[in-house]
């Protein structure tokens, strides 16, 4: 009986509690409803924004639905990210706590330290929120909307937007250009001197040895630039179209891409002084400190941008095949099931693993040397070469592109190195022996079980 007068007891307690706590809070000002939102604002609709703290004025104009400028103090490109970011912060502002309803001292709560001023579409006034001192308990922060005459906490999550400086709110990859557009490439950095030319959807070295360049490290080299960030803004105007920073007028790399529609050439030259690496472009007023060094990559080799594999296809995009080897003739094509046959004697099919593991090896195969001055043909074994491969690709999609491969295999150089031709190219590649053993020695080295013998 004891026991459960206690718990009786505890109940009534506890309701009590709650109700003193309800009226505690409703005397300290707190709100619920829609009373509970210092402002409501559709940030869609803010036109202007007018941001002040201790670090300065920053005013930001909407120039596109998704498109934001900085005015002031100084114009140039808004990063939309961040504004976007910025709006989502202020645009339903929560209160935590109404401190005093009316005839508050605006001093004792330090305001106004911040102001943030949003100008709405058709609204003849912004709306303008005024952010006092941090609130020793919580993190939060006392504030005052103008027109409103209640001081309020707004929530500690706005700290960092509170704390945004002009550098926050600017576009850092101020030199962009379009990657697909570029037809030609010239590196200059010290001692290394290069120069590749797009044709069709390749990209060819030609200068100081022409050869295929490897796709990825291409579009490495043209991401890493179109996708520069600043870290820092070093000049934001260059006088008379040179840069200022010592140095940069004599830079020791330079990357020029050739456009030739429009026709123009666009440059872009890095110097590394007092440890910190400047950049600038040919089209831009800035000087700044990327967020990346990106000259390690520049000032490589030609050959660090050569293509290395023998032949460059997709194996599941082969369509044909074509083996010659000590006398052996094959022919297979895949149909549109994806199965592999004999084209020619012996007819039947073909075992789909197999076939499609050779041209996995095919397509992976790596040079181990090259050579760009070949000789006479006699002189490589490949008058009469030891083997012949001949790829058929087709891509996928509505207007699919064909391809051909076709490698010659010739006999082995002093290191026991095999030659190979790929008949595209003029220059030859070296290639490790052992691939023959990989090549079928009979038709029934590739048959499908089911096909029989």
């Amino acid at each position: 009986m004891k026991g459960r007068t206690t718990l009786i007891l505890a109940a009534a307690f506890l309701a009590l509690l709650a109700v003193v706590l309800f009226f505690d809070r409703k005397k300290a000002g707190d709100v619920s409803g829609p009373e509970d939102r210092l402002a409501e604002i559709a940030a869609e609709n803010v036109e202007r924004i007018v941001f002040k703290n201790t670090s300065g004025t920053v005013t930001l104009a909407r120039t596109g639905p998704n498109d934001w400028t900085i005015t002031e103090p100084l114009e140039t490109p808004a990063d939309p990210v961040e504004v976007s970011s910025f709006l989502s912060a202020f645009s339903d502002l929560r209160i935590e706590r109404v401190v005093e309803k009316e005839n508050a001292d605006l001093q004792k709560y330090e305001i106004p330290t911040r102001e943030i001023s949003l100008k709405m579409k058709g609204a003849d006034r912004p709306v303008k929120i005024l952010i006092g001192a941090e609130n020793g308990v919580g993190g939060t922060f006392f504030a005052r909307k103008e027109g409103d005459p209640r001081v309020v906490l707004l929530p500690s999550a706005l700290k960092p937007s509170l704390e945004k400086k002009l550098f926050d709110f600017r576009r850092k990859d101020v030199f962009r250009f379009e990657t697909g557009d570029v037809a030609g490439i010239k590196v200059e950095s010290g001692k290394v001197r290069w120069e590749a030319r797009k044709a069709g959807a390749e990209w060819f070295l030609e200068t100081p040895l022409k050869a295929l360049a490897r796709d990825t490290e291409i579009s490495a080299l043209l991401d890493s630039l179109a996708g520069l960030r600043a870290a820092e803004f070093s000049v934001e105007a260059k006088k008379s179209g040179r840069p200022e920073k010592a140095g940069l007028d004599r830079p020791e790399t330079t990357v020029t891409f050739s456009f030739p529609s429009p026709r123009k050439d666009l440059v872009f030259a890095f110097q590394e002084i007092g440890g910190k690496t400047y950049a600038t472009n040919s089209e831009s007023p800035l000087i700044v400190v990327p967020e990346s060094d990106p000259t390690a990559n520049l000032k490589r080799k030609a050959d660090a941008f050569r293509e290395t594999r023998i032949a460059v296809f997709n194996s599941w995009e082969a369509v044909g095949l074509q083996v010659k080897n000590n006398g052996l003739n094959l022919d297979l094509a895949k149909s549109a099931e994806g199965k592999w046959s004999f084209v020619s004697e012996p007819k039947g099919e073909a075992d789909a693993g197999k076939v499609e593991a050779f041209l996995r090896k095919v397509e992976s195969l790596e040079a181990a040397g090259f050579i760009d001055q070949p000789k006479p043909a006699a002189e490589h074994g490949l008058t009469v070469p030891r083997a012949e491969i001949t790829i058929h690709t087709r891509e996928q999609g509505e207007n699919p592109a064909e391809k051909t491969i076709t490698l010659l295999f010739g006999g082995p150089d002093k290191d026991q190195k095999m030659i190979v031709r790929n008949t595209r190219f003029d220059y030859l590649f070296k290639i490790e022996g052992a691939f023959l053993d990989d090549l079928p020695k009979s038709p029934a080295d590739w048959k499908a079980a089911s096909s029989g013998k």
